[in-house]
């Protein structure tokens, strides 16, 4: 290192990480979009390599719907305090629901589309949800929003893979195709960026079209395919069965004095004269089913041939890539293999873990599930099928949520007894406690109302008390 080199990085002004070293790969400088460093060709090998992966890998597809469970489980509560009106409103969203209210193909529920557009998310890049003037929903693949040359480009704005861009930088439209008979894609129409929902992974702000979440671990998928390859071809070789021959050193002589050169022939076996057939060179065993005798010389000796179990550094590494691979999506080892951890280090990647789809599931609500109902509700004022009661003069005014269900306690008696004691501790409220396990406390109280009411009647008799 120089004197000048020296004297600057003792007074701070050098950053060796971006420093070229023969020990590294050289550092390349891209000033490219997203867009641009994954271009439609590039893009087209990504989606489909993904696609294939979950086709054919079941630890792949295992890691996607592993996600997909954690994070596209929602249940609707209107909570406007209105007991009427939030019941009206509730049924209305239910009916909605089924595939045949709210799926253009009549094929798919609400929740069915929730999990297909957040599915099409993690392995294509993004996917797109179109609002019918029906007030049904059609589901659009990545692949089918591309490039058209007649695009209505807005003055001063941009034609990214498809998503017509303004002089700001907003999408004000998606040209969409549809899929030929042998594969090619043919232009239908531009839609509204007004009426299309986009569910996209983003990592930048000059980025347009997102990218599967399975990219970075792309290559650690084939390397565990390929390791899994491996692994199998050893154990089909290690369930034949070798054996070595080993033989003493002749002096030449038999017991006899005489040279041992006599033929040998395989026995009760003749050639079409009726002379025997002579034996071959090597060992004399003749394998069958069940228990096998070897004949052996003096001097002979047979051993089976098995090669060793895998390594532990071989071991060590298909794990080390599973865990690259799940990673992709957050996913914990330990959920992939309960037996590696106990209780307290379950507890703790389910917590973190927990922590992670929060995050996916916050903007899976503010992104795709608040902007539908939104819509819906307010085509349903504008037809008279949902009436606004006094209380609530705007649309905007009410008020409702998307409650994500969670799993089941981990150790009930201990997790019950800890809420109970942070609640009597006024460091949490019931509504908060039952909002975390995905229940809604005002339906709990009036069950009990309901039961407590049931129970009075049929032999008066107070079961419990709210």
């Amino acid at each position: 290192m120089g004197l000048i080199s020296f004297s600057k990085k003792l007074i701070g002004l050098s950053y060796d990480g971006v420093k070229s070293t023969p020990r590294r790969k050289n550092i390349l400088v891209s000033h490219k979009s997203e867009d641009r460093e994954l271009p439609v060709g590039e893009r087209a090998k990504a989606v489909s390599c993904v696609r294939d992966l979950l086709r054919n890998n079941q630890v792949a597809r295992w890691c996607l719907n592993k996600h997909l469970d954690f994070t596209t489980n929602y249940h609707f509560q209107s909570k406007t305090g209105i007991a009427d009106f939030d019941r009206q409103l509730e049924t209305l969203v239910t009916w909605w629901s089924r595939p045949k209210n709210c799926d253009s193909t009549g094929r798919n529920s609400f929740s069915a589309l929730i999990r297909l557009i957040e599915s099409l998310r993690a392995s294509d890049g993004d996917s797109f949800l179109v609002l019918n003037q029906d007030g049904t929903l059609t589901g659009i693949e990545s692949d089918r929003i591309r490039d058209w040359e007649k695009a209505p480009i807005p003055p001063g704005g941009k034609q990214v893979q498809g998503v017509l861009v303004d002089a700001n930088g907003k999408p004000v439209g998606y040209c969409l195709h549809y899929r030929g008979e042998d594969g090619q894609f043919v232009f239908d129409r531009v839609l509204d960026a007004s009426y299309v929902i986009v569910n996209a992974h983003i990592t930048r702000f000059d980025q347009y079209r997102g990218i599967s979440s399975f990219m970075p671990s792309l290559n650690a998928w084939r390397d565990l395919e390929e390791a899994q390859e491996f692994t199998l071809v050893r154990m089909k070789i290690q369930s034949l069965i070798g054996v070595k021959y080993t033989t003493q050193p002749s002096d030449g002589l038999d017991d006899g004095g005489i040279y041992d050169d006599e033929p040998r022939y395989l026995e009760n076996v003749k050639d079409e004269n009726g002379n025997p057939v002579p034996a071959p060179d090597g060992p004399r065993t003749e394998w069958g089913k069940g228990i096998t005798d070897i004949e052996l010389d003096e001097g002979e000796n047979a051993e089976f041939m098995e090669s060793a179990h895998p390594t532990t550094q071989y071991q060590t590494f298909l794990q080390s890539t599973l865990l690259q691979c799940l990673k992709a999506l957050s996913i914990p080892l330990s959920f992939y293999d309960e037996s590696l951890v106990n209780f307290s280090s379950s507890r703790s990647a389910w917590i973190n873990y927990n922590a992670s789809a929060e995050v996916v599931r916050q903007r899976l609500r503010e992104n795709i599930l608040y902007p539908i109902l939104d819509w819906k509700i307010a085509t349903w004022v504008a037809s008279g099928m949902l009436k606004l009661p006094p209380e609530i003069k705007y649309v905007s005014d009410i008020n409702y949520e998307f409650v994500s269900e969670t799993i089941p306690y981990l150790n009930p008696s201990q997790e019950v007894s800890a809420n109970i004691a942070a609640i009597n501790a006024n460091l949490t409220s019931r509504t908060q406690v039952c909002k975390e396990r995905g229940q809604d406390f005002d339906e709990i109280i009036a069950d009990l109302r309901k039961e407590n009411k049931a129970i009075q009647e049929m032999n008066g008799n107070k079961a419990s008390t709210v």
